[in-house]
């Protein structure tokens, strides 16, 4: 599970404990919106900095 933030982070989240299992950074502004690859091995997000960040989603 995945959730983006207004600091500019994204937050992956462990769906059996609920804890948070990574973060990552790299944006300037808030997070607005997020999505998976379809194979699940990514993830995309975009800010309000107007960038577009891919995040290697295998930890």
């Amino acid at each position: 599970m995945a959730s983006a933030s207004d600091d500019g982070t994204v937050q992956l989240w462990d769906a059996v404990t609920g804890r948070k299992a990574y973060s990552y950074s790299g944006h300037n502004g808030g997070v607005t919106a997020i999505s998976w690859s379809p194979d699940g091995t990514r993830l995309a997000s975009g800010s309000l900095d107007e960038t577009v960040q891919v995040w290697n989603a295998i930890t």
